[in-house]
This record gives structure tokens, sequence and C-alpha cells, in this order.
């Protein structure tokens, strides 16, 4: 390199770095104008602050409402903590429920009650809590009482879904009609759109299971209408409309509608709930039940059998539900004509309920029904007689499907009567099928026939004899084969 090429590289270095000089002045410059900008404007701020103060401590009425938006704000920003320690400790609450962990759940919720000033958003929630642990300790009546209070203290969709539901597991399901009337005035006026689908959804729901089903069909086509406008998909919405449906065709012994409806259930509820949730566990078994009813007796015991074993692993948390899938199994056994097998299946149904459940629970009806047709089935028909006369019911109780439930007992025990010639047993029963409802008997002969049936069987007490057979208006054999509607 020549001598005039080294300068040159020289000079050109020296610019480049006279240049990095100015561009770092210029950026020094630039902070320090605006470091003096941010100190202008802080000075501003705290000036603003003195003349402020100044002028409250002039003004005796503006210090007061000065002290007293702080402590608004303060009080705030504390409730605001508050509520989000609360609502941890409840999702921990939740949590140990979930694993069968009572005593702890209990723990956190008196350390709730006892350091917190809640408001009533958050005393619902823990006396929903509370409800909870009395259901899964098997106090239906202390649940239902608790469920009730949260619902009024906050009510809203989920607080009136589970007062109803306690009501149905206490037994009182003649009584959700008159309750979810009431409870609906108490709602907000105005609902979110997806809130007011799952409403109707569960409006018709219980229209239907007390027997208004005409009533429930028209709610549940204005609730899928309204589903269809809403702007965003609500799988809680979804879920709740095709259980709604589910029910209503199983009212209208539609099982293969009934079984559509609940597999779309199911499979929302994997989706958003995982398959480890005791409420699958129920919809499985309903969709056993719907096999069953189809003739698929074999596949239906099988879902059942396992639902029993899910429901024996969960303990405690899934003891009231383990009565009803066994006796479901039973039943199905029975109709495979396995009664031998199904006997002790059956009795262990009874038992749990004669020891969990309140003395005239619905489900007993069910229960002993099934019971008794299996030892029909093993030819024992003096201990059949003596399991359908101790079903013992509170009519006011009773929802669409214990009353069919009922009039089937009281069929049965006719039939067993006749054929034991136990006549007064066999009036109690007819006059049974008459109290609760003729309609329940689905043809028009046996209807009308009815009135007659129970003359004769007068007649034979009385004078120990029937008038002419060829006058009957019912053929008492006849009688056993009346299904229910």
């Amino acid at each position: 390199m020549t001598i005039e090429e080294h300068l040159r590289l020289a000079d050109a270095r020296v610019n480049e770095i006279r240049n990095h000089q100015l561009e770092l002045r210029r950026i020094s410059e630039s902070l320090l104008k605006a470091e003096a900008e941010i100190a202008n404007t802080k000075i501003e701020q705290q000036q603003k602050q003195i003349d402020q103060l100044n002028e409250i401590i002039r003004d005796p009425q503006k210090y007061l409402e000065f002290a007293e938006s702080a402590q608004i704000t303060l009080s705030s920003l504390l409730n605001e903590l508050e509520e989000k320690r609360i609502s941890g400790n409840l999702n921990e609450i939740r949590r140990e429920i979930e694993a069968g962990s009572f005593a702890n759940a209990e723990r956190l919720i008196e350390e709730i009650e006892k350091s917190s000033r809640l408001n009533s958003k958050l005393e619902s929630e823990v006396i929903s809590a509370r409800a909870t642990l009395a259901f899964l300790d098997l106090r239906f009546d202390t649940a239902e009482t608790l469920s009730r209070r949260a619902f009024y203290l906050e009510p809203s969709i989920s607080t009136l879904v589970m007062l109803l539901d306690q009501m149905d597991m206490n037994g009182n399901r003649g009584k959700r009609l008159a309750a979810f009337n009431e409870a609906k005035l108490a709602l907000p006026a105005t609902l979110a759109p997806h809130i007011a689908v799952r409403l109707l959804a569960v409006e018709a729901l219980i229209n239907a299971d007390a027997g208004n089903l005409n009533h429930a069909k028209s709610i549940i086509k204005t609730a899928k209408s309204a589903f269809n406008r809403l702007q965003t998909a609500d799988s809680d919405a979804a879920i709740d409309l095709a259980l709604c449906n589910a029910s209503i065709a199983t009212l209208e012994e539609d099982p293969k509608a009934a079984l559509k409806y609940f597999r779309a259930t199911l499979k929302m509820l994997r989706e958003s709930k995982g398959e480890t949730n005791l409420y699958i566990t129920r919809i499985e078994s309903n969709i056993g039940a719907c096999l069953a009813e189809l003739g698929r007796l074999q596949e239906a015991a099988s879902i059942t059998r396992s639902c029993v074993e899910k429901l024996r692993e969960a303990g405690d948390t899934g003891i009231y539900h383990l009565g009803i899938r066994l006796n479901n199994l039973g039943d199905f056994l029975v109709r495979s004509d396995k009664a031998d097998e199904a006997l002790d299946i059956l009795k262990e149904s009874i038992e749990l309920a004669e020891k969990n459940l309140p003395s005239k629970h619905p489900s007993l009806i069910r229960r002993r029904l099934n019971l008794a047709l299996a030892l029909l089935q093993l030819g024992r028909t003096n201990s059949a007689i003596r399991e359908l006369k101790s079903i013992s019911v509170d009519e006011a109780m009773l929802g669409e499907l214990d009353r069919r439930s009922l009039v089937k007992a009281h069929i049965t025990l006719f039939n067993c009567c006749v054929e034991t010639k136990k006549w007064i047993d066999a009036l109690s029963a007819l006059l049974g099928i008459q109290k609760i409802g003729s309609q329940y008997l689905r043809d028009k002969e046996s209807i009308d026939g009815l009135p007659y049936a129970i003359s004769e069987v007068r007649r034979i007490i009385i004078y120990g004899s029937f008038k002419d057979p060829n006058m009957l208006k019912v053929d008492f054999r006849g009688l056993s084969r009346i299904k229910l509607r």
C-alpha cells in the first residue's frame, strides 16, 4: 500500500469516528432534554398536588371529599384482592371435594367464614359448597335448604340448577315446578342471551318432568330458536338443550331419539369437563338405559356395570348414584332372564336407599318393583307381594316417571294377588291405579274397564263369587299385559 492510500484510509477512519461522536452527542442531548421534560412534568404534578393539598387545608369540605374518595378507592382495591383470595380458596375447596377430602373442604370453608367479610356472591358460593358437602354426607334436607339459601342470596342459572337438582335427589320432584316458577321471578329481568337459552331449557325440563309435555315441547322450540341466534357458541347452553331433548324423548318413549341426544351430551361433556367427572358417568348410564329400551340388553348391562365400578371407586362422592345404577343393572338382568344374578344387586340398591335416602324417596318405587319382578321370575310370588306392598309414597313428591312406575307396581301387585286369590290386596292395587290416574294405562279398553274390575273384585270380597264371567268388561289376566304410557 502506498503512503497516499494509507493516508486516505486514515482520513476516512477519522471522519467515521467524528460522525459517531456527533451522533452520540445528539443522543445525549435528546436524553437530557427528555429527562428535563419528565422532571418538569413531575414538578408540575407535584405542584398541582401541593396546590390541591393547600386548597383542601383551606376548605374542610374538600378535605372530607378527598378523604372519602381515597377511602372508597382503597376499599375497592382491598375488596378486589380479598375476592381473588377467596375465589382461590373456593377453587381449592372444589378440588378437595372432588378428591373426596371432605374434612379438608369443611376446614377451608370455616376458615373463609371466620376470616372474611363476604359479599352476597361469595357468600352464595360458600353456601353452595356447604350444600354439596351436605349432599355427599347424605343430609338431603340440609343440602336442599342450603341450595335454596344460596340461590336467593345470588340468583343465577347455576344456583337455580343446583337447587332443582338437590330437590330431585331429596325426592321432592313433584315440587320442582312450583319452586322453579317462584325462583324465576328472583332472576334479573335482563339475562345474557346464552343464559336465557339455558333458563328456557331448564324450564322445559322441569315442565316435562311434571307431565306437561306439550308445554315443554313448546318451550324447547323457543329455546332452540334462541340458541341458533347466539353470536358465539356456548357449551353449557348446548348441553342443557341436549339433555332436555333427551328427557322429553324418554318421556315420549322414544329411546332412539333419547339415545342420540344423550350421546351428543356425552361428547360435549367429555370435551369440556374431562372423563372422570361423575356427571359423565350418569349420562353413560342413561345411554345404557336407552339401549335396554331398544332391546340391546347385553350392551346396556355392560355399560351399567362399568358405571357401577366407577361409582364404587368414587367412594362417598358416588354413593347416591351407585344405588340408582345398581337398580338399573338389576332391571336389565331381570329382563335378560337372569333374576338369580340380579337378586343381590337389587337388594343392595334397596339397602343403600333405606340407609341413606328419605323413607318415601320416589326411587324406592322402581327399586322395590324391580326386586319384585326378580322374585316373580324365581317363582317367589308371596315374597314379591310383600315387596310391592312395602312401597310407600308421598304423591306430592312424585314426578311423571315416578307416577308411571307406581302404576306399573300396582298392576304387578294386582296380578300377583289375582294369582294367589288375595282379593283385598288386589282391590287395593286397583284403587291405587285409579288414584294415580287411569290415563297411565295404555289402551282405552283397560281405562274404560278399570271401574268394572274394581266393582267385580269388591263383589268377590263381599259375596265370595263372580258374576257371570262373560259380563266382565276387563279380563284380569289381560290387565297383566297393560303397559304404561
